[in-house]
């Protein structure tokens, strides 16, 4: 099954480029501005998120922002697509929560690294946000504080 990916851009001819580059490898998804890619990360949560920063009404950054704060995407991804290469301009993207960020026009085959290395990290990264993780016959129930071994529980301390 491909990994989905959400791109987010007010410009069609955008989208449809980004399309064109990644539509081998990934599933894609679009949304033409921020208030709609939030709603659509909450929905089907993709593996990375491709996020302009111009947009009309709420920017790229908010957008990336209230993705951060919502506990139903915070773990996603985002990679900031954009022209704006000043300084000001990485650090208000950092700053409310991208995970990297590519200048326009990039090149296809570094976008497509890009997204691998999100989507690879991301998994790396997913046991700890399980809330309830099998190693073979060991379960650890993070949000209980509880762990067993073939349903049998463990005493995780001494009281």
């Amino acid at each position: 099954m491909k990994n989905t990916i959400l791109i987010v851009d007010d410009e069609s001819y955008i989208r449809e480029f980004i399309a064109q580059v990644i539509s081998e490898d990934y599933k894609v998804l679009f949304a033409r501005s921020g208030a709609e890619g939030l709603e659509m990360a909450i929905q089907h949560q993709p593996s990375v998120i491709l996020l302009d920063i111009l947009m009309p009404g709420q920017s790229g950054v908010d957008t990336c922002r209230d993705l951060r704060e919502n506990a139903a995407t915070k773990h996603i991804p985002i990679i900031m697509v954009t022209a704006l290469g000043e300084s000001e301009s990485l650090i208000g993207a950092f700053s409310s929560g991208a995970d990297d960020y590519i200048l326009k026009p990039f090149a296809p085959k570094e976008l497509l690294a890009r997204i691998a290395s999100k989507i690879k990290r991301a998994k790396e990264n997913q046991v700890f946000r399980e809330r309830l993780v099998n190693f073979g016959n060991l379960k650890i129930d993070f949000d209980g504080l509880k762990a067993a071994v073939d349903e049998n529980p463990l005493e995780l301390w001494n009281n």
